[in-house]
């Protein structure tokens, strides 16, 4: 070790739950209780303000894609977009409510195709992304699509020279293949569960309708119909 940085003068904690070396050649460095910061010219270390990350939690992962953004997994805070080279690094947040499986994030990686996987308890998540770093599509794999192992281990993931991504979980070690593709292309089974007619079920009355070869006519004036159904998944039944 040629320097060791630690004490109240450079760093804030000395207990570092995840490290990234970005383009620039700066080191980030997430704390165990919360808070980032980076090391610039192998000297300077940078802390990123309070204010700045006030909203996320401890940062387990991070890496970074081919178009200058830092991805962060949290614990119980999704994912967050770090912009690396904009004044003051901005942030966007992704979480649940944006399709990921699970806001407490185990492990992140970015692979050779611009790629964000993230894991959680839930199983993995592959993010397809944008050149703003913007998330096009969100792929869930779980117990269903042959991920077995579920919850994935603290940062246990690597691509090896073949693009394949491997994953370790609590249940084992996993590998992605990218040319296997196990897709139905088969539209789901639709089938219509209520009909409401100014948000009020007619659903038991529609056998009383006015119709003719099997087509329900309504006056002018019925004309807010909402229609409730499901789809079902015959590969994947629960």
């Amino acid at each position: 070790l040629s320097k060791r940085y630690f004490g109240l003068n450079t760093l804030s904690s000395n207990r570092i739950s995840s490290l990234h070396v970005d383009t620039l050649d700066r080191v980030w460095l997430a704390y165990q209780n919360g808070g980032l910061a980076y090391i610039d010219n192998d000297s300077i270390v940078v802390e990123l303000p309070k204010t700045h990350l006030s909203w996320i939690n401890k940062i387990r992962s991070i890496t970074e894609d081919e178009n200058g953004h830092l991805w962060l997994g949290t614990s119980g805070n999704g994912v967050y977009n770090l912009e690396l080279y904009e004044d003051n690094f901005p942030c966007t947040k992704y979480t649940t409510e944006n399709s990921l499986s699970s806001d407490n994030i185990y492990l992140a990686l970015v692979d050779q195709s611009n790629q964000l996987w993230v894991g959680s308890e839930r199983g993995i998540d592959k993010l397809s992304l944008g050149t703003d770093g913007e998330v096009l599509e969100v792929q869930n794999y779980a117990a269903g699509d042959g991920f077995k192992g579920l919850e994935t281990s603290s940062n246990a993931i690597d691509i090896d020279v073949f693009g394949q991504v491997w994953v370790g979980t609590i249940n084992g070690l996993y590998q992605y293949n990218s040319s296997f593709k196990n897709e139905n292309e088969l539209p789901p089974i639709l089938g219509l569960t209520d009909v409401s007619l100014y948000y009020e079920s007619i659903m038991d009355s529609l056998t009383q309708l006015n119709h003719k070869n099997n087509t329900y006519i309504f006056s002018h004036d019925q004309n807010h119909l909402t229609f409730d159904f499901k789809a079902l998944l015959l590969t994947q039944p629960n």
